[in-house]
């Protein structure tokens, strides 16, 4: 980048110098006086630490972003060390992108998803205004704005450049092998494994991040790729099996399955090094049924009991699965009530507390439930058309974008068994930079930049 360029993008989308001056003084003004008026003089210590944050904002949007979305797999470690709410500065760091958007990043945004976008946010604020009086609405409606639709901004920018997704990527699969490392020495402890103050689901999801990032990879003209992945993809489904978590495998099979059925419908092959490599990888799997009995008890019993309740057998006793059932047919009744427009923002806790014994959770655990519950067929359709956008539009052929676009569709598929829809910002944050994926076409910025 030149200073003095009159463009307002250099090839890795960053912004005019004096612009980035201006734009980090004011992004570290506003971060110290909240973090010192909210927290307390003593938060001054925080300068430096905004400084090198506001840098890497400017410079490296998909890695602030990626630290955004994977949040909740390290936020438990990272807080005492960090003044402040961490939830809060990052949040703040994304949603500020909107300076860059205005400065002619809007070139990037497409029409189509952004509408729909707009429609799926209007009908959360408008839900508040028909929904049951008990004191959820306006905090869901706050939680979804500040939490997921403002710091999805910074999407948009990173979607301007293939290096910022490959950040965004990169960060995504460190995260998952920094669990599988801190995983590994505690596989044989007694209880569900737990890394880094996550609970278990995370450990599973993160663990999960790296066999499936690996699936884009599968064709790698890298032999030394190739064969990392044979040996790293089965010690993390063995992490992930240890988490004791249920969900987030199941869910990578679907998206492995699903992955592999589009490929395949869409004319694709499988090449003979890749089918070598997910045989090694099959005898992975089974690397995993045999090292059950070194897997912590506890995550094995709840495979068994799990096996037991889809079984029907007489004294299965598994109380998380048969809450989930109890939670999905309260959304179902909900939604079998009020079709159209739902029970409006944040009804479904108030409606679970009478019908679900002994439940306070404010989500059915299954995303697509709760948007019918809340906000009808209105709210599904738009859902829907979001979902298959980022699921079914051409993007770069990038592996980085198809890596992303394979951990969306996991996510999407463990959101349908866990997970709530105003806090799941990772898979909002991704479904968002697949919408604005550029075209291939002549009218493409990246296009015409080059």
């Amino acid at each position: 980048m030149r200073v003095g360029s009159v463009s307002h993008e250099d090839p890795a989308g960053g912004l005019r110098l004096p612009l980035d001056l201006w734009a980090g003084g004011t992004i570290g003004a506003v971060a110290i006086g909240l973090t010192a008026g909210i927290f307390g003089p003593p938060a001054i210590v925080a300068i430096p630490a905004l400084g090198v944050a506001g840098l890497a904002m400017l410079r490296w949007p998909g890695l602030v972003f990626a630290a955004y979305l994977l949040l909740p797999y390290y936020k438990g470690f990272a807080d005492p060390y960090v003044p402040g709410d961490l939830t809060v500065t990052l949040a703040a760091m994304n949603g500020l992108q909107v300076m860059w958007i205005v400065q002619g990043g809007w070139r990037y945004l497409h029409r189509e998803p952004l509408v729909l976008w707009l429609a799926l946010t209007l009908v959360v604020v408008a839900g508040a205004t028909y929904a049951p009086d008990t004191g959820e609405s306006v905090p869901r409606v706050v939680q979804w704005v500040a939490l997921i639709v403002f710091p999805a901004c910074a999407a948009v920018r990173v979607a301007s450049s293939p290096r910022h997704v490959r950040h965004t990527v990169v960060a995504i699969a460190a995260t998952g092998l920094l669990v599988v490392a801190l995983a590994i020495p505690r596989i044989g402890d007694p209880t569900r494994l737990v890394v880094l103050e996550q609970n278990t689901i995370q450990v599973a999801i993160a663990a999960l991040f790296v066999p499936v990032i690996g699936i884009a990879y599968l064709r790698s003209r890298s032999r030394l790729v190739e064969l990392a992945l044979a040996v790293i993809v089965p010690v993390s489904l063995i992490v992930a099996v240890a988490s004791g978590s249920r969900g987030p495998p199941l869910a990578a099979a679907a998206a492995a399955i699903g992955a592999l059925g589009v490929h395949l419908a869409r004319g694709g092959g499988i090449e003979r090094r890749s089918a070598a490599l997910l045989g090694a990888v099959g005898i992975g799997i089974a690397l995993v049924l045999v090292a059950v009995g070194a897997l912590p008890e506890a995550s094995v019993l709840r495979y068994s009991t799990l096996g037991d309740f889809l079984l029907g057998t007489a004294g299965a006793n598994d109380t998380s699965a048969g809450v989930r059932v109890d939670l999905f047919g309260a959304a179902l009744h909900m939604f079998a009530e009020r079709p159209i427009v739902g029970h409006g923002t944040g009804s479904f806790a108030s409606f679970a507390a009478g019908a679900v014994e002994f439940t306070d959770l404010p989500y059915p655990h299954n995303s697509l439930l709760q948007v019918g519950a809340e906000f009808g067929l209105v709210g599904l359709a738009l859902v829907g058309l979001l979902v298959a956008s980022a699921v079914l539009r051409r993007i770069p052929a990038d592996r980085s974008w198809v890596a992303l676009r394979l951990v969306f569709v996991f996510l999407f598929f463990q959101s349908l068994v866990s997970g709530d829809f105003y806090s799941n910002r990772m898979l909002w944050g991704l479904l968002a930079v697949l919408v604005l994926a550029p075209d291939d076409g002549p009218r493409s910025p990246l296009a015409q930049r080059a």
